[in-house]
């Protein structure tokens, strides 16, 4: 199992083709060979951040919204929910970055644009099929822009000490299920702290966190907003 994840990077590497492909087709379908996969591919070993454009002072009072947005296709609508919770932290699950099912386009990026957010993301798994078995039939014949899929924080309030904790590794899904969803990765938690220097929030951390690990259904996504440990605390400069 990795440790606890705090390397910020602006944009996450993407995946080695050719290593991915070799994963494809790997007969040694074995734990050892998934631990070596994610020491391998250095997504696994960052998290992805944009800063606010403008940002907003810390409220008395924090609301904060939790969603599944299955894959981040629809992007509208995912913006009019959020305006309709009228939250300043969002937590998402289940977010695609270079996906063919989603548009294989950067969807955090394209859910921002013009409104002055920052975001998070921390990957939980590179993808080494087009998706579901739905999803597979529906893009025979194309391919993944970067494979990758994670949680993701949203906000336009100033956030520091970011981690990303790795909770299972075990490479459940490595093989796949039901002939689909090959995957290299487990579920993880992000989280970060509120910069207290911005408002009266205090010393917070909002934690977008998966849900636990079955890939025989969908349990319900945790996510809470808790008083910040010390093992979030900033590394010294």
């Amino acid at each position: 199992m990795r440790s606890m994840i705090d390397r910020v990077v602006h944009d996450l590497d993407e995946p080695d083709p050719f290593l991915l492909e070799q994963a494809r087709r790997s007969a040694l379908r074995t734990e050892d060979a998934h631990a070596r996969l994610i020491q391998e591919i250095p997504a696994f070993h960052a998290i992805e951040q944009a800063p606010p454009g403008r940002v907003r002072p810390c409220p008395a009072t924090l609301r904060i919204a939790a969603f599944n947005v299955e894959r981040l296709k629809d992007r509208p609508a995912v913006r009019n929910l959020m305006r309709q919770a009228g939250a300043d932290i969002t937590l998402f699950s289940e977010v695609d970055l270079g996906m063919a099912r989603s548009g294989n386009t950067h969807n955090l990026r394209d859910l921002i644009t013009d409104t002055g957010e920052g975001y998070l993301f921390g990957i939980e798994f590179v993808e080494l099929d087009l998706g579901d078995r739905g999803e597979m039939r529906a893009h025979s014949g194309e391919r993944n822009a970067r494979s990758l899929h994670g949680n993701a924080i949203v906000t336009g309030l100033a956030l520091e000490a970011p981690r990303l904790i790795p909770l299972d590794e075990s490479g459940l899904w490595f093989s796949g299920f039901e002939g689909a969803q090959r995957r290299i990765g487990g579920r993880m938690a992000l989280a970060a702290r509120l910069d207290a220097a911005r408002g009266p929030c205090g010393s917070w951390a909002p934690i977008s966190k998966a849900r636990p690990t079955r890939p025989t259904g969908r349990l319900r996504c945790g996510t809470f907003c808790a008083p910040s440990m010390p093992s979030l605390r900033a590394s010294p400069a």
